[in-house]
């Protein structure tokens, strides 16, 4: 009788170690790939910002568009769809929570996103030095040290340490 409650409590063990493990590596598999959508997602903007920001000043400077019309009509909405997606916020708010700072730091990059693409939207040749100025700002004051939180908070997500967290 020992023998058969010892094999039984052992299987036990053992089949809640299994759950555990698997509920654990597919956490962590499902952080790594919602981080990789995030950070490629907030790439993606990050270098059509810019490549407006070259059409811009191309044209208000030199008279030479970065771009040609096409293509800045689609990167304009390539942009705008990409800023106003909720759906990575979504996946995020589900796997971190809605108050996390994953949450809250891809939030507010992309509000900082789209700030410096409404501006970029803005200009004229007669207020483009002006845009540039605060385009430019932007990137080295909210932009770049937010992208690189983020990305190190989003990097940081899996890993061993993950069970110990929500």
């Amino acid at each position: 009788m020992d023998n058969l409650l010892s094999g039984i409590f052992g299987a036990l063990i053992a089949t809640l170690l299994a759950i555990f493990y698997e509920v654990w590596t597919q956490k962590i598999k499902l952080r790594a790939e919602i981080a990789v959508m995030a950070l490629s997602r907030v790439e993606n903007i990050y270098f059509r910002l810019q490549d407006l920001q070259g059409h811009a000043e191309g044209i208000y400077t030199d008279g030479k568009a970065f771009l040609e019309q096409e293509d800045y009509n689609k990167t304009c909405r390539e942009l705008k769809d990409k800023l106003l997606s909720e759906e990575l916020e979504i996946r995020l708010a589900l796997l971190y929570g809605e108050k996390s700072e994953e949450v809250f730091l891809f939030n507010s990059l992309r509000k900082k996103l789209l700030e410096a693409t409404l501006l970029l939207w803005e200009a004229k040749s007669e207020n483009w030095t002006l845009i540039e100025q605060k385009v430019n700002a932007a990137f080295s004051e909210q932009i770049d040290p937010t992208r690189v939180k983020l990305k190190d908070k989003l990097l940081r997500g899996g890993g061993v340490g993950l069970f110990l967290t929500k």
